[in-house]
């Protein structure tokens, strides 16, 4: 059965959202996910967010007019607080997401799928996550994980629950 778990999966071994990947444009996102989402612009209009409640698409543009998505994020920690619900392609395709999810649970099907997951080292006093990192041909994606409980009454988020999962590109090296 497809489901949270397969999605999130999906997600982190190709570094795709349901196709859609760093480089897309704003159009590309909506044909895919939809029209229920809010932009958010700063002031100089070169750069904006498009959030689709668990979903961000983070884009730049330069000298041109053409948004060019730099890094997509899945705020998985929104859950736990209910400000977010999946797109609907997403549940149509994935069904209904849990509050929270254990990164045991992603591991061990990235593990499945023969993804290498690499701990990040952040050498950060008070850091309140494990960061995690799966290179793909063309993406990075990096998982954070909950270190500590959280209790935020009546929330309460288990130690081990995936934060966020985030997808970008690196910029290529120049010799």
């Amino acid at each position: 059965m497809t489901n949270y778990l397969h999605f999130l999966a999906e997600t982190a071994s190709t570094g795709e959202v349901m196709g859609l990947r760093p480089g897309v444009s704003p159009d590309q996102v909506e044909s895919v996910l939809g029209d229920q989402f809010f932009d958010d612009t700063d002031r100089r209009k070169r750069r904006l967010r498009r959030d689709y409640d668990l979903i961000e698409f983070f884009f730049e543009r330069d000298t041109s007019t053409e948004w060019i998505c730099r890094s997509i994020s899945i705020q998985v920690h929104r859950l736990a607080y209910n400000i977010a619900t999946p797109p609907n392609t997403l549940r149509k395709k994935y069904g209904e997401f849990p509050s929270y999810i254990p990164f045991s649970e992603l591991s061990q099907k990235l593990v499945e799928l023969n993804k290498t997951i690499e701990p990040i080292n952040r050498d950060i006093p008070l850091y309140p996550y494990d960061d995690y990192r799966i290179t793909n041909q063309d993406s990075i994606v990096d998982i954070s994980v909950i270190k500590d409980e959280i209790v935020d009454a009546p929330i309460t988020v288990p130690a081990g629950s995936i934060w966020s999962l985030s997808i970008w590109k690196p910029t290529p090296t120049k010799h």
